[in-house]
């Protein structure tokens, strides 16, 4: 499933309705997460993961015992606040305990993009042909790895505090590698939109050229924005100088 803000406070709802205890959090998280990796210049592994979890905390005299499920069934979120409220009975009072927060004004921070959170491996292979199709052309050997995902969190407690938050992130990054071993080079990129990070950004900064026999290659000046690289190193060490 995919929680909407809607779906999330029927839920945090539900679950606070359970609860006996003077305070009750409710914490929700949902993520999902693709990917496609490739070593060697071929693609090794492709893949796709999903989890939710509720996290129920109650609180009351100082005290206050957590449990952690995933099974939305109400019955089910009901022992597990029932449980948190046994947990909470049992400790012993925390000397920093702290209440839980009355309603806040969060701000809205969009960085959600659809276009993430339903890229698949469809989706990853362009990226993934662009890096190994440069490496052959180059006899250069490729690895690298291409990833999308999204999260949907939401908070709440028994005071009427309530918070939502849904985000995206996809990133690319590829290593290229001289045949011979004395050179390579990485890049990588980042962002909440699938279709910033195209392959050829970090193709750009991770192509490696066999260093001379000097020493390592001249590093590129760094782009800006979130992309990180590291430029070529290797060929023969310089012999140390001897007093």
């Amino acid at each position: 499933m995919s929680w909407t803000k809607q779906d999330a406070k029927k839920l945090s709802d539900q679950i606070l309705s359970f609860s006996k205890a003077p305070e009750c959090e409710v914490a929700l998280a949902e993520t999902s997460l693709t990917h496609t990796r490739f070593a060697a210049n071929e693609i090794t592994t492709s893949g796709a993961a999903r989890d939710l979890s509720v996290s129920i905390t109650s609180r009351g005299e100082g005290k206050s015992g957590s449990v952690r499920v995933n099974d939305l069934d109400a019955e089910a979120l009901r022992n597990a606040v029932a449980l948190s409220e046994e947990l909470m009975r049992s400790a012993t009072p925390d000397p920093e305990f702290v209440e839980g927060l009355p309603p806040q004004a969060y701000p809205e921070i969009r960085s959600f993009h659809q276009e993430t959170a339903r890229a698949g491996a469809l989706e990853h292979r362009p990226g993934v042909k662009a890096a190994l199709d440069e490496a052959r052309a180059r006899s250069l050997t490729a690895s690298g790895f291409s990833e999308a995902g999204a999260t949907t969190s939401a908070i709440a407690n028994k005071k009427g505090n309530f918070g939502f938050h849904e985000g995206s992130t996809a990133s690319y990054s590829t290593t290229m590698r001289t045949v011979d071993g004395t050179g390579s080079g990485w890049a990588g990129f980042e962002s909440p939109r699938f279709g910033d990070v195209t392959a050829r950004r970090p193709l750009r900064r991770s192509g490696c050229r066999r260093p001379a026999s000097t020493g390592s290659s001249v590093p590129r000046r760094r782009a800006a924005g979130t992309a990180r690289r590291r430029g070529c190193r290797g060929g023969p060490r310089r012999p140390a100088a001897r007093g």
